[in-house]
């Protein structure tokens, strides 16, 4: 929190990207423990988070999963309107669900808007890395082909070419 502080305004708008995506599985760890009804005060949820502490008290405030899952996702959608509606999911689908939701529309969210410089590079290598990865575990488990999710520096095309090789040796390779 204090390094985003001494950030002027063009600084803490390219950054909050990235900052934020850092405290995402501090989010979720958090809804996690509220889901199971765990007693824990609010420096044990949060023991290293950069954002401010208003997120912090909204989650730490809820009674039980769905509510801090709405929380999140409120305050998320705020930055990101593609977030929005992920408490249905929830709701619907269970903690696991939102969790892998949550981060996927996270990440494709800056991918496609206009980051800069060193925080567009790591968005795109982390989308590339993702991508890569799920192709592996689908791979290795003889699943059928997983979604991919734009906004990185492969092609979809050469990822669909990785998968049609059916080589995990050579998906490994690229990630």
């Amino acid at each position: 929190a204090w390094v985003f502080r001494q950030m002027d305004a063009r600084w803490r708008q390219d950054f909050t990207p990235l900052l934020t995506y850092w405290e995402l599985p501090g989010l979720v760890r958090a809804i996690r423990f509220i889901r199971q009804g765990e007693g824990l005060t609010q420096e044990a949820l949060f023991p290293d988070s950069l954002v401010s502490g208003r997120w912090q008290r909204t989650v730490f405030e809820c009674r039980d999963g769905v509510e801090a899952a709405t929380a999140v996702t409120a305050a998320l959608s705020e930055e990101s309107p593609a977030l929005g509606g992920l408490e249905a999911i929830y709701r619907r689908e269970g903690g696991r669900r939102f969790e892998e939701e949550l981060m996927d529309r996270f990440l494709v969210a800056p991918c496609r808007g206009r980051l800069r410089g060193v925080v567009g590079d790591y968005f795109k290598a982390l989308m590339d890395r993702r991508n890569l990865l799920r192709l592996a575990k689908h791979q290795r488990w003889g699943l059928e082909a997983p979604v991919l999710l734009p906004g990185g520096e492969l092609v979809r095309t050469e990822l669909e070419a990785l998968w049609r090789q059916k080589d995990l040796t050579m998906t490994l390779r690229c990630a």
